[in-house]
């Protein structure tokens, strides 16, 4: 009962915009730019998606697939969103305080990471079986990562985390893919999302000063 509570408590707080809460298998992620596509895969053009209306031109919001970004130092690709290093294995200009091998090793390590995200979505192509997501796909495979260079607004957004939009289309690809007759989602994903989901309801009851009690007697 106590999880099936947790649940209706958690979709009540997704479905509020003021609570600005991820869906479960969903995350809100700070996106600074889209790399819009043709349906063959051709690149249109890279966008600016930040919001420029203050001082300093901040990502935006956006609500994407799959929790945050894990952290360590293994390739972990992300599905459909990524920095510029995965999603389109740009290497960032070299650093004053970089010493060549440095630099040359991040070099290496950018191309293993858009390998690994090019890979991941190839991976899924079959079974997804969308023409939007091939779309995608057949970006990932005639991409140059050199051509990076030629869009000066990457080198602004290093650390920050980009997209796919379909030319012509205003949502960007970020809903989930037919899967089997099944939301796409991977187990490990799901995992996460549930466990995103008990945790933020039970920070929701907390403030609301709930006090949480459990009855394990049998009915």
């Amino acid at each position: 009962m106590i999880l099936q509570s947790l649940n209706q408590l958690y979709d009540r707080l997704a479905a509020d915009p003021a609570y600005a809460i991820a869906p479960a298998g969903y995350s809100l992620q700070k996106i600074a730019f889209a790399v819009v596509i043709h349906p063959d895969g051709r690149l249109h053009r890279i966008n600016d998606l930040r919001d420029h209306s203050g001082k300093k031109p901040l990502p935006i919001q956006r609500l994407v697939l799959g929790q945050a970004k894990p952290p360590g130092s293994g390739l972990n690709p992300c599905f459909l969103w990524d920095n510029s290093a995965y999603q389109l294995g740009y290497v960032a200009p070299r650093q004053t305080n970089e010493t060549i091998e440095k630099y040359r090793k991040r070099a290496v390590r950018t191309q293993e990471a858009f390998v690994a995200f090019r890979e991941r979505h190839l991976a899924s192509e079959s079974e997804i079986n969308d023409p939007a997501f091939s779309a995608v796909c057949r970006f990932l495979e005639e991409w140059c990562t050199e051509c990076g260079h030629d869009f000066p607004l990457l080198k602004e957004i290093t650390a920050s985390f980009g997209l796919f939009q379909l030319i012509g289309d205003r949502q960007k690809l970020r809903c989930p893919f037919s899967l089997g007759g099944s939301t796409y989602t991977s187990r490990i994903e799901t995992f996460r999302a549930c466990n995103k989901a008990a945790e933020i309801a039970l920070a929701a009851i907390q403030r609301m000063g709930v006090s949480l009690v459990c009855d394990f007697r049998s009915s």
